[in-house]
């Protein structure tokens, strides 16, 4: 006989660029789907966001789910329920810092942990993590070229031309 799953709860995060320059703005966004049949209590979202990003905003998206949530320090926070079936999303705006290196590759990792449904007593922990590398910046600088003179030559002119040794 083989068990039944009745608690399934799917997580993910992600981020809208892979590449994002320093004052770029990016958008996380964190899914926390109860597809089981037990409502998820005691459920807590922490994203701390890593050194080389600057907090802008976010938005708590609950269907069929109740909680409060909150952003302080570089940190959003949401802690509530989910019922069965229902989603919490987390977008979490975020700019690129000045400072972030060239090529660093910044990892952004949410720690949410819930009750277990079946043994109240367990914590359950998934720490889904999205990635993002930080490109050059082009932004608003201004961007000086050289001034290039292009002549045109008659091609006849260059054919006739003949080198000779002194």
């Amino acid at each position: 006989d083989a068990k039944e799953a009745k608690n399934i709860v799917l997580t993910d995060k992600s981020v809208d660029k892979s590449v994002a320059a320093r004052g770029d703005e990016v958008t996380y966004t964190i899914i926390v789907n109860n597809a089981g049949e037990t409502k998820l209590t005691g459920l807590s979202l922490v994203d701390q966001l890593p050194s080389e990003l600057k907090y802008v905003s976010h938005q708590f998206n609950e269907q069929s789910a109740s909680g409060s949530g909150s952003a302080n320090n570089e940190k959003v926070t949401w802690d509530g329920e989910i019922n069965a079936g229902g989603i919490l999303t987390v977008n979490i705006v975020a700019r690129v810092r000045s400072g972030a290196a060239t090529g660093a590759q910044v990892d952004n990792t949410a720690v949410i942990t819930w009750l277990d449904p079946e043994n109240p007593s367990n914590t359950v922990t998934a720490q889904p993590t999205a990635s993002m590398t930080v490109g050059g910046s082009v932004g608003t600088q201004a961007v000086h070229l050289p001034l290039v003179t292009y002549t045109e030559w008659p091609i006849a002119e260059i054919i006739s031309i003949e080198a000779t040794r002194p």
